[in-house]
């Protein structure tokens, strides 16, 4: 006998990475499974219904979010459906894994929740998951390493146009070739 489970997961990744920055900042699915042994992932719901776990996958509930959890550690964490076929040889049998590996991805809004973002500042994330330190950064844009110091730790506040500039290098690093 065998039967098709599907699993929601979390996976959990923490940051930087370097060789994995220009991943994070896209904010596409499966960026942590791609960073498997770096990654954490964790099942929270199992189920045979792919539809509802689906519906679960694409709310503001399992949306991606980046959090700094303390001691210098941030972390970024997404959602995904794993699908698996289980299989017994009779009804008294527990189910086992037999194998699996297709996985389900949110077709809803894929950018981290900034509410879960914490005591980081956004330009501080954005920094970090771009792969850059803050040296690099000052150095490549040409903004003293005090100013962008300051816009990190919210002592001030670049203007408007400079901060849509900033995000959109740090999202798309080629624009400056």
């Amino acid at each position: 006998m065998e039967k098709t489970l599907y699993t929601l997961c979390k996976n959990t990744v923490q940051l930087p990475r370097r060789c994995h920055g220009k991943d994070y900042k896209t904010y596409y699915p499966g960026v942590s499974l791609e960073a498997q042994e770096d990654c954490y992932p964790e099942e929270l719901q199992r189920s045979e219904n792919l539809k509802n776990l689906k519906e679960l996958l694409n709310s503001d509930e399992c949306r991606p979010y980046i959090e700094n959890v303390g001691n210098g550690v941030t972390v970024y964490a997404e959602y995904y459906v794993e699908a698996a076929r289980y299989e017994r040889d009779s009804e008294d049998d527990e189910w086992e894994w037999a194998d699996g590996d297709c996985c389900y991805f949110r077709d809803a809004d894929n950018e981290p929740a900034a509410d879960k973002v914490g005591d980081i500042n956004p330009i501080k994330a954005a920094r970090i998951i771009a792969g850059y330190t803050q040296q690099q950064l000052s150095d490549l844009l040409d903004i003293p390493l005090m100013t962008l110091s300051q816009w990190e730790t919210g002592k001030r506040n670049p203007p408007a146009y400079v901060k849509k500039m900033l995000f959109a290098f740090l999202k798309h690093p080629e624009i400056l070739k």
